[in-house]
C-alpha cells in the first residue's frame, strides 16, 4: 500500500483542482486489489478525507463523511487496518464547516454530538470551528425570520412600501 499512500498523499497536498477526486479514485483502486498487501489503511483513508477537506468542491463534506462512514463500517467488521481516528473526524468536520453552508454547519455539529467516541476525539479548535459555523447559521436564520416577518407585515398591510 506504500506506493498508493505516496500517490494519495501527493494529490492531497498539491492543492490542484480535482486533487480530492483523484485521491479518492486511487483509494478505490487500492480497495479493488485482491492482494492482502494492498488495501486501504487509516493513513490512506485519512489522507483522502483531508484532501476533501482542503478541496474547493462544494460537496466536499458529503464525500469526506461517506469515506469516514466506510472506515467505521470496515473497522466494525474487524478490519484493524482502518481505524477512524481523531484526524479523520476533524477533517470531516472541517470539510462540512468550510463548504457546506448552513447545512454544513449543522452537520459538523451533528457529527460531534452523534457519536460519543467522536466527541472525545475533537479538540478546542474543532469546537471553535463548529461554534463559528453555528453562529453564522444562527445569524442567517435570524435574518430569514426577520425577512419573513416583514413580508407578512407588508402583505397584511401593516407596513406600507413606498416605491
Amino acid at each position: 500500500m506504500g506506493d498508493f499512500n505516496h500517490v494519495i498523499d501527493t494529490w492531497t497536498k498539491n492543492g490542484r483542482r480535482k486533487g480530492a477526486q483523484r485521491s479518492q479514485a486511487i483509494l478505490e483502486l487500492a480497495e479493488q486489489q485482491q492482494s492482502p498487501n494492498i488495501r486501504p489503511t487509516t493513513m490512506s483513508c485519512g489522507a483522502v478525507i483531508k484532501a476533501w477537506a482542503r478541496s474547493k468542491e462544494p460537496d466536499a463534506g458529503i464525500h469526506a463523511e461517506a469515506l469516514l462512514l466506510r472506515m467505521k463500517k470496515r473497522f466494525n467488521e474487524g478490519d484493524m487496518m482502518v481505524v477512524p481516528d481523531a484526524a479523520a473526524y476533524k477533517a470531516v468536520i472541517f470539510a462540512w464547516a468550510k463548504w457546506g453552508g448552513i447545512e454544513g454547519a449543522t452537520r459538523a455539529a451533528d457529527i460531534v454530538l452523534e457519536d460519543v467516541s467522536s466527541a472525545l476525539l475533537v479538540d478546542d479548535v474543532v469546537n471553535e470551528v463548529v461554534q463559528r459555523s453555528l453562529e453564522q447559521y444562527k445569524q442567517c436564520a435570524e435574518k430569514l425570520n426577520a425577512s419573513k416577518l416583514r413580508r407578512k407585515q407588508i402583505k397584511d398591510g401593516n407596513i406600507v412600501v413606498r416605491r
